[in-house]
């Protein structure tokens, strides 16, 4: 075999051993998953900015706002729910239809909304309308000077990225404070220890 011919032998057999070996990392990389609350934080702040200055929305037309909602919903599969709240916590649309009349006037993202004029991120416990443990961030849809019209908020399936979790993937879980990373990781102790995985070969560190 001429030299020229070893040479570019040598060479396709060294990019090809380059190659699998980055096949192999990217390989590995795809076994961990992310779920990083700041960026669900800072996406539903923007999707909820983009609603809070809608003319529908601001007009607190109902019917149109469910069907805006659903749709974005539709979409979006991450979110358990997105809807609207009068100043008063009466919900007024809902992708999801409401089976009753719900006010959450009482709950800690609605109550910070009101107060602050500002975005609201990391309430969680079982939503009203969906019934399953959630995420809930909210925005204020406010008028030109100031003053407070409704409350935009979604709500962010727990039980879904639970599902990531639940995999042979490797889950890196990073967030602010009060966004149910806690309460994401019980769950997933609690799944092991069902299905059969012995508590003491568990180790629960929260820090």
């Amino acid at each position: 075999i001429p030299v020229l011919g070893l040479i570019i032998n040598g060479v396709i057999d060294q990019r090809h051993d380059q190659l699998k070996e980055a096949e192999e990392k990217i390989l590995a990389m795809s076994k961990i998953i992310s779920v990083n609350f700041e960026r669900l934080a800072e996406g539903s702040r923007y999707l909820l900015l983009s609603l809070s200055e809608n003319d529908v929305v601001q007009s607190l037309d109902s019917s149109a706002s469910n069907v805006i909602f659903a749709e974005i919903k539709n979409h979006l599969p991450l979110y358990a729910n997105i809807f609207a709240l009068k100043p008063n916590g009466d919900i007024f649309a809902s992708a999801v239809p409401l089976k009753e009349k719900i006010n959450s006037s009482d709950l800690p993202y609605f109550k910070e909304v009101v107060k602050s004029h500002k975005f609201s991120f990391g309430d969680y416990g079982i939503g009203r309308i969906v019934g399953r443990p959630v995420i809930v961030a909210a925005y204020p849809v406010l008028t030109n000077n100031g003053q407070l019209l409704a409350v935009v908020a979604v709500s962010i399936d727990l039980e879904k990225l639970n599902k990531y979790i639940l995999t042979n993937q490797v889950i890196v879980i990073t967030g602010v404070r009060r966004s149910g990373k806690s309460f994401i990781m019980k769950q997933f102790a609690e799944g092991l220890i069902n299905g059969g995985v012995n508590s003491g070969n568990i180790l629960f560190i929260n820090f």
